[in-house]
């Protein structure tokens, strides 16, 4: 399967056209050789982007049940409170502004 790093700045679909094209030119496909289905390079990506988020303490991943979970520490709480803050008073120049 082609890798994908989230990290990445280039699109996830420029990173798999120049993953295929390189495992063509390096031998890795082969005429008539099957590509994996989309659900699967879908399915993929998504846990990677589910598994960075939990790194980061954006969400939980429950292991009881099933699903994904937002979760808000201390540190990430507080940058969403700075962050509504600086929206607020951004808004609030450009109000003044137009008057």
């Amino acid at each position: 399967m082609v890798a994908i790093d989230i990290q990445d700045k280039r699109p996830i679909y420029m990173q798999l056209v120049e993953g295929i094209k390189e495992r063509v030119l390096k031998g890795f496909f082969q005429p008539g050789d099957q590509l994996h289905s989309v659900k699967e390079l879908a399915s993929e990506l998504v846990m990677k982007a589910y598994k960075e988020l939990e790194r980061q303490s954006v969400i939980n991943i429950s292991t009881i049940g099933r699903g994904k979970y937002i979760f808000v520490n201390d540190v990430l709480g507080t940058r969403i409170d700075e962050l509504k803050r600086e929206e607020f008073v951004n808004l609030r120049k450009r109000i003044a502004f137009s008057k």
